[in-house]
């Protein structure tokens, strides 16, 4: 088209497919967050003390990931410098979408 060797863009004919606006968000339904908690309990009376001491990290941190609405992406991406022993109340720096960062209490 620049060296006016063809008239019309042959690309303009082509239909290309719209991207899906509507994303569908997956989330826990509250009845599923109480078995996953209820299975938790459960396991937490293993025998081992290493068990048992894993078991209820797993919880914490499955509790604090619910109760604070939070993103897989961003309990992976915590660092122990985003924690905040401090002040009075403890918080955590918490890294989101679009590079937002927010302070949770613990």
């Amino acid at each position: 088209m620049k060296m006016n060797k063809i008239k019309i863009n042959p690309f303009y004919i082509l239909k290309f497919p719209k991207a899906d606006r509507e994303s569908k968000t997956t989330y826990l339904k509250k009845e599923k967050v109480e078995e996953i908690f209820k299975h938790l309990k459960s396991i937490i009376d293993k025998k081992s003390e290493y068990t048992k001491y894993k078991n209820v990290i797993f919880y914490i941190i499955f509790y604090f990931f619910i109760y604070h609405g939070l993103r897989i992406s961003e309990i992976v991406c915590i660092k122990i410098s985003d924690i905040d022993f401090k002040n009075e109340i403890p918080t955590i720096k918490i890294h989101g979408k679009g590079n937002f960062i927010g302070e949770h209490p613990l």
